[in-house]
């Protein structure tokens, strides 16, 4: 069955600032994607925070219609000394499929190339209060199509023999020709053949000795 895969690396964010413009955010990333949410590590009191953590999402029932998914990775922080404990919103970037390469295979080069700084926005309706900096991702999506096992293949087996010419053929011997034959019938055919080949012989040493 064929699988299709979203494939988000969280790399890294710049210059990022707690809310009340003082100190260094403890700050992890959350990705969204129809409901699914998946959340890298906290990485404590840092204002350029690497992350380098890889997630994946199965698109498998949307692979027609990719570029109607959207993606939303929202940077948090859990550290607000005024405000208390919680998490407090950084900022977040917002993109479709159509963004993301697609590939047919993990290995193929330039998947790092899709590596790209996003400004950090803010939420619809809310002022842009503590929204800075810039968070680095890559994408792309990973169509995977299932290699069919040879041994599982429904078609006949068989030997096939083509014998394309002859040379100084004798009245008496026997030419055969065999095409998309079974193996059995091979063996009896070769056996047919060694047969006649040995009753010829033994014909012409009659009509050698009697002529």
């Amino acid at each position: 069955m064929r699988t299709c895969k979203l494939i988000i690396t969280v790399e890294l964010a710049l210059g990022l600032i707690p809310r009340d413009g003082h100190g260094s955010p403890s700050a992890y990333v959350e990705l969204c994607l129809n409901g699914h949410r998946i959340r890298t590590t906290i990485k404590e009191e840092d204002r350029h925070p690497v992350w380098n953590e890889t997630f994946w999402f199965d698109v498998s029932p949307h692979p027609s219609n990719i570029h109607d998914l959207v993606i939303e990775a929202s940077v948090y922080n859990t550290k607000e000394p005024i405000q208390g404990p919680g998490k407090y919103f950084l900022g977040m970037v917002t993109r479709n499929g159509d963004s993301f390469r697609r590939l047919c295979e993990p290995t193929q080069p330039c998947i790092t190339q899709q590596a790209a700084h996003y400004p950090l926005e803010r939420r619809r309706g809310m002022p842009m209060v503590g929204v800075r900096g810039e968070l680095l991702l890559n994408g792309y999506i990973l169509d995977e199509t299932p290699i069919r096992d040879p041994s599982m293949s429904s078609a006949p087996t068989g030997l096939c023999v083509e014998v394309t010419n002859a040379i100084k053929l004798k009245p008496m011997d026997y030419l055969t020709v065999v095409t998309k034959t079974s193996s059995n019938n091979f063996i009896e055919l070769v056996r047919s053949f060694v047969l006649l080949t040995f009753k010829n012989a033994c014909l012409r040493f009659i009509n050698t000795m009697l002529y």
